[in-house]
């Protein structure tokens, strides 16, 4: 279904690319996608092709998440009833999800390499995502990187207008979730309240 609020980036179509040589082929334009694309077109001598199968809108309005995916055309899950959104769009799944940016645990890194996925141990990983991210709330350090593609910034619930921070965080102690300082922190734990980044 068409989305409306304006144009979309040039976009080729398999004829347009047919019978081209690429040194590298990315399939799947999302955030990953886009920023591996980024990093490998730095070399003017390399070509990179990015197959993404949604529109590629670039818009005032597209920009915004939450709001710039098709909200009327939900997909389904395999044998199931529940309508799953996806992000059939250049920027892939950051334009439905508000753009939190999140690492996961780094447990859960350990536990692939465990499992026979060696170079996918947290220690091998964050090396990329120091280099790929700009954080403008915390400085660098050994975890957070200052001059990479993705900019991230830790967002306050204070931040906003209405006191509804405070409310939340009391109930969160209640109920014995621990206060997170910073949710990308190799330590941070899996269970609690914190900020989150976008």
């Amino acid at each position: 279904m068409w989305w409306p609020f304006a144009s979309k980036y040039p976009e080729h179509y398999a004829v347009d690319v047919d019978a081209l040589e690429f040194d590298y082929i990315i399939v799947g334009g999302g955030t990953a996608g886009c920023v591996l694309a980024s990093r490998l077109s730095e070399d003017p001598d390399t070509s990179v092709l990015v197959l993404e199968r949604g529109v590629a809108n670039d818009t005032r309005l597209s920009r915004v998440p939450m709001i710039s995916f098709n909200l009327f055309d939900p997909q389904y899950g395999a044998n199931r009833k529940i309508p799953l959104f996806t992000a059939k769009v250049l920027g892939g799944n950051s334009r439905i999800n508000g753009t939190v940016y999140t690492r996961g645990s780094a447990a859960d890194y350990d536990a692939w390499a465990v499992m026979g996925r060696t170079d996918w141990s947290y220690e091998k990983v964050l090396p990329y995502f120091v280099k790929a991210q700009t954080s403008i709330s915390r400085p660098k350090s050994a975890f957070c990187g200052d001059s990479g593609p993705w900019i991230t910034q830790a967002f306050s619930y204070s931040d906003l207008l209405f006191k509804v921070h405070q409310a939340v965080r009391k109930s969160a102690t209640a109920w014995g979730l621990p206060p997170i300082d910073d949710v990308n922190a190799p330590d941070a734990p899996c269970d609690g309240f914190g900020a989150f980044w976008i």
